[in-house]
């Protein structure tokens, strides 16, 4: 396990790739009062290729929607959570050749390199993006939109690139998300549901009345 340390935050980072599928296993965490906590025996699901990424393109709404396509023969795998990471180029409104240095009072001429017409951004996803196929005839997922952007985002103005994520999940962690999803989303106002408690599957072992967050 790697331990990664950004100011007084302190992560731990359990190795899962090559797990035997065939076993199953559990989180336990001993902590400095010598408190444990535990989670239910889970085994590891297998995560189907992603199909497609699509986008489309909606000529009355000027808009384009990004989406992801992907099935398994695994009637196991129902519920799906996606993330992704997107990468664009944007170009300033004019093209500049020289600049002002205001050292020497200066005009010279811009060489290409520290031109700033040329311009990248990168972003991740924020929202919680989740599927299940349970009342589905076949456990396929067609064009789960990911994001949506109108004609005028500088986002597709040049280049753009988005890589997708795709992670099988359980029937609980799906729960899980949804009502976070909800509580995030859905409340604000007077007319929205009111915030369902939050629990994880983490549980002191000595005290199972703990809410563990």
């Amino acid at each position: 396990m790697a331990t990664q340390v950004n100011g007084t935050e302190i992560k731990y980072v359990a190795q899962t790739t090559n797990l035997n599928m065939s076993r199953q296993y559990k989180l336990c965490v001993i902590t400095p009062d010598k408190k444990r906590y535990e989670t239910p025996l889970m085994r590891p699901l297998d995560t189907p290729e992603i199909e497609n990424v699509n986008f489309d393109v909606d000529s009355v709404k000027k808009a384009v929607t990004f989406s992801v396509t992907t099935s398994s023969p695994n009637p196991e795998l129902k519920f799906y959570k996606w993330t992704y990471q997107e990468d664009w180029e944007v170009h300033a409104n004019t093209f500049a050749t020289v600049e002002f240095d205001p050292l020497t009072k200066t005009i010279k001429d811009l060489d290409y390199y520290n031109n700033k017409f040329y311009c990248w951004g990168t972003s991740k996803s924020s929202e919680i993006i989740l599927f299940n196929t349970s009342n589905l005839s076949q456990n396929r997922v067609y064009k789960r939109p990911l994001t949506r952007m109108d004609w005028l985002d500088r986002r597709i103005s040049v280049l753009y690139s988005i890589e997708v994520f795709q992670k099988s999940i359980s029937a609980e962690a799906h729960m899980f998300w949804e009502t976070l999803k909800k509580n995030t989303n859905e409340t604000g106002d007077i007319f929205s549901p009111q915030p369902s408690e939050l629990r994880g599957n983490i549980r002191n072992i000595a005290n199972s009345s703990e809410i563990v967050s």
